[in-house]
């Protein structure tokens, strides 16, 4: 199944070793749901990372860099999804995250 997260395991993994907070969701495949139904669910898991406190601020109380990262088709969507949020939000000067870069 293309999409599992369990195939990026190990970057996740190596990631984190090199002290980096790392999130690997899974979302839903095509022709089972729609386009537009996968960005909601990747807006969803950005969301939840923001609203349980999972990353926390950096040592010196700075707010915390949140990067987005994606291959092929979570690539698209991370996109899509970036786009989509920046379209619908005004700026959270409140939030203790922020984008800070997008890779794809």
């Amino acid at each position: 199944m293309s999409g599992d997260k369990n195939l990026y395991s190990l970057i996740g993994r190596n990631l984190s070793e090199d002290g980096f907070d790392v999130v690997i969701p899974n979302y839903s495949l095509y022709p089972t749901k729609k386009v537009d139904t996968m960005v909601e669910q990747i807006e969803q898991v950005i969301e939840e990372i923001k609203k349980t406190n999972l990353f926390s601020k950096d040592q010196k109380n700075r707010k915390k860099l949140m990067y987005i990262v994606g291959h092929s088709a979570g690539a698209h969507l991370s996109a899509l999804t970036l786009i989509n949020s920046h379209l619908k939000e005004s700026k959270d000067e409140s939030s203790d995250y922020r984008v800070a870069g997008f890779i794809g």
